[in-house]
């Protein structure tokens, strides 16, 4: 996923990898890697196996690293509705 310069999220992301320029007020769930780029605004918490931020990114949250296998848990629980 990739969120451009003037691109605004209100709400949680759940993706793969991001890339982050613009300004997401939510939560955050990526599975491989999170890149918060310069002039980015990230207001809210961050679970990632990865994380890359740039110099001038602005971040306001906790920031979790989950490990594969606690992710598998995470991915089920927040990627899939019941029946």
């Amino acid at each position: 996923m990739v969120l451009g310069p003037q691109g605004l999220i209100k709400g949680n992301v759940n993706s793969h990898s991001a890339i982050l320029q613009g300004t997401l007020k939510g939560d955050i769930h990526i599975k491989d890697e999170l890149v918060l780029k310069a002039g980015c605004d990230m207001q809210g918490d961050i679970y990632t196996g990865k994380l890359e931020v740039e110099p001038k990114a602005r971040f306001n949250g906790t920031c979790n690293t989950v490990v594969e296998e606690r992710f598998k848990h995470m991915q089920y629980s927040f990627w899939f509705l019941p029946n």
